[in-house]
């Protein structure tokens, strides 16, 4: 495998994490939530279907790709059997009741907008719910670097009330630690 199918494959893994947290994050039939490869997207229509969400739709912009998954449902792998299965046999499942319509919102912590089917999602991102749950406000980068010149890293973690360890990590992280090579 190349380095830039990789990428593409991290990419495509990344936009079905964001479908799926935009669609509740567990399938709407019997409510599995264990694995995310386990969660396909079906559509309510065959008529209308373009692509499979999984496989190609992933490779569009998430725009493109709001559009066809805002024809389906998200169900478990086995559920997703299950009404396959019930078609063939000309068995009619009520499908349409767990149809829900994209909802606009702004993310709690960035002020972004973003679309999801999830009426309780408050963030854009796993990244958004993170950084909202900190429980210290991080200084800027300009601010941890001014006061690194006066201050050592023990007075700097009792100046934000955490490990002098952390201030090193907020450091490493903004880049104002040279690496050692």
């Amino acid at each position: 495998m190349t380095k830039g199918s990789k990428h593409v494959m991290r990419a495509q893994k990344k936009k079905k994490l964001i479908a799926v947290e935009a669609f509740g994050g567990k399938c709407c039939i019997c409510g599995y939530d264990k694995c995310t490869e386990a969660l396909d997207f079906h559509h309510l229509k065959k008529s209308e279907k373009e692509e499979s969400p999984s496989y190609i739709i992933m490779r569009w912009s998430f725009e493109k790709a709001k559009k066809e998954l805002d024809k389906c449902i998200l169900v478990c792998a086995n559920c997703h059997r299950e009404i396959h299965a019930a078609e063939k046999e000309n068995i009619s499942i009520e499908l349409q009741k767990y149809y829900k319509p994209w909802i606009d919102k702004t993310c709690k912590y960035c002020e972004k907008e973003f679309s999801t089917k999830n009426n309780i999602q408050k963030f854009c991102s796993v990244t958004c719910n993170k950084l909202d749950i900190r429980k210290v406000e991080r200084p800027t980068k300009e601010i941890l670097e001014e006061l690194m010149l006066t201050t050592n890293w023990t007075q700097l973690g009792r100046m934000f009330k955490v490990s002098d360890n952390a201030v090193r990590k907020w450091a490493k992280h903004y880049q104002l630690l040279k690496s050692k090579k």
